[in-house]
């Protein structure tokens, strides 16, 4: 899902860094989110949205995160014979 991608994922250390520097200016930027980080996924992905001073912030975030998708090898799941 996207908001695994953008959250959640841990297969890749650059993903892992630009996601970093996104949490930490926009915890920066707006201190009351900081009471988001105990939220899903889903719920961060909709308050940083949701306000206007991460929203610039988030799509960086989106479009490296995309890039970085788009260098990996894409994964397939073996299948059941």
């Amino acid at each position: 899902s996207p908001e695994h991608a953008l959250f959640e994922c841990t297969s890749s250390w650059e993903l892992l860094n630009v996601r970093a520097e996104f949490l930490n200016m926009a915890y920066h930027l707006v201190p009351s989110l900081k009471g988001a980080r105990s939220a899903n996924s889903t719920e961060l992905l909709q308050r940083f949205l949701m306000n206007r001073t991460t929203t610039p912030l988030l799509a960086k975030l989106c479009y490296n995160m995309l890039q970085i998708y788009d260098r990996a090898p894409l994964y397939t799941p073996p299948t059941a014979e």
